[in-house]
């Protein structure tokens, strides 16, 4: 906050080397806050204290705010953020809060491992899923598609790992702490949900993640 301060030239005027030098304090104060909460996370995921706050969410709205929330940079480095979201989807049973976490977190990635000038879709449909031992049900299934430097064979068996990063050079040109995909993992499936992904390397991958719907035969289900 102070550092915020200091920029905006609160206190007196900022020379450009005193800029650089904030910016980059802001930017480690940044990853070192993702680092930390995303431990806390682990911790309790692993500790099994991690507790959702369940509820009747609109996926829609939770899409909608993620993707305003990357506007700045995607325009940045001058993306294309696309949303192709179903009309009339239902709500889905879920933590609004943790739903924006999974969300952001695929979005980042996107962002991250996409070239300047590429492009990102985020799509969502209401679906049917067939299970062998549940039967049907409905779900919501959301998509977050990317141009990126997609993922080789060889990562792919490791991808949802803690802590894993991929020995590329682009990739590892990025910040990250290669915990991010295993809580995304953790976090989808605390919901009765799925993730997979599709990755083509050099051409971009799509990650996938479905979460039941809150209604049944029309009426929004208890929590019970």
């Amino acid at each position: 906050g102070y550092g915020d301060l200091l920029m905006a030239g609160s206190v007196g005027p900022v020379s450009e080397g005193q800029t650089n030098f904030l910016e980059t304090i802001r930017a480690n104060v940044d990853r070192m806050s993702t680092l930390v909460s995303d431990l806390q996370d682990i911790s309790r995921i692993e500790a099994g204290q991690l507790r959702l706050e369940f509820g009747a969410t609109r996926m829609d709205e939770v899409i909608i705010e993620v993707a305003q929330s990357f506007s700045y940079q995607i325009e940045e480095k001058e993306q294309t953020l696309t949303l192709d979201i179903q009309s009339s989807l239902p709500f889905v049973w879920g933590d609004r809060e943790r739903l924006i976490q999974i969300l952001t977190n695929l979005v980042s990635n996107a962002h991250k491992y996409t070239s300047e000038g590429g492009g990102i879709q985020l799509k969502a449909e209401h679906i049917h899923e067939v299970d062998e031992s549940a039967g049907t049900f409905e779900v919501v299934h959301v998509s977050v598609m990317d141009s990126g430097f997609g993922i080789s064979e060889e990562d792919q068996r490791q991808i949802f790992q803690q802590f894993f990063r991929s020995e590329d050079s682009d990739v590892r040109q990025e910040n990250g702490t290669g915990l991010g995909l295993s809580i995304t993992k953790n976090l989808v499936e605390m919901q009765d949900g799925r993730i997979w992904f599709q990755s083509v390397e050099n051409e971009g991958t799509t990650f996938h993640f479905t979460i039941p719907t809150a209604e049944l035969d029309g009426a929004i289900m208890d929590e019970g």
